[in-house]
């Protein structure tokens, strides 16, 4: 998929190429995930940035999606969300058996196991929809 070429999204391409080769491969897949998700579900366009230092993406119905890895932690790989919200929370409620999740702000993937992508897909569509969801129950899922 290609994403657009502003400024701000180089900043995060650049991000992404600073990670050792497999985690680059998640960190595309996450991106192209949410890129899909806004399209196919009529968002609007994708902002990307870098916020502490880490991709942010988002749309304007929702709340951000950053992602990270660390290398003090290198085989976890990190999606935080705001954790003003229930998104974690719900999430969890949903999917507890197959994602590893901390407090109400990141989902942790093991980077030696398979990628849930079916899973994170849904919780990328809840978090850039939030704004329109916050008051269903367990976010509509």
């Amino acid at each position: 998929m290609k994403i657009n070429d502003s400024k701000e999204n180089n900043l995060v391409s650049k991000k992404i190429q600073e990670y050792p080769e497999p985690v680059q491969n998640i960190a595309n897949e996450i991106r192209s995930l949410i890129h899909e998700v806004a399209r196919t579900e009529k968002l609007g366009p994708v902002q990307e940035s870098l916020k502490w230092g880490e991709p942010s993406l988002s749309t304007g119905k929702g709340t951000p999606i950053r992602f990270d890895w660390k290398s003090k932690n290198p085989e976890n790989f990190y999606l935080f969300f705001n954790c003003q919200t229930i998104l974690v929370e719900t999430f969890t409620a949903i999917y507890g058996d197959f994602l590893k999740t901390e407090g109400r702000r990141a989902v942790i993937l093991n980077l030696r196991e398979k990628f849930p992508k079916k899973i994170i897909r849904d919780c990328i569509s809840m978090a850039l929809r939030y704004h329109q969801i916050k008051h269903l129950r367990l976010l509509g899922a």
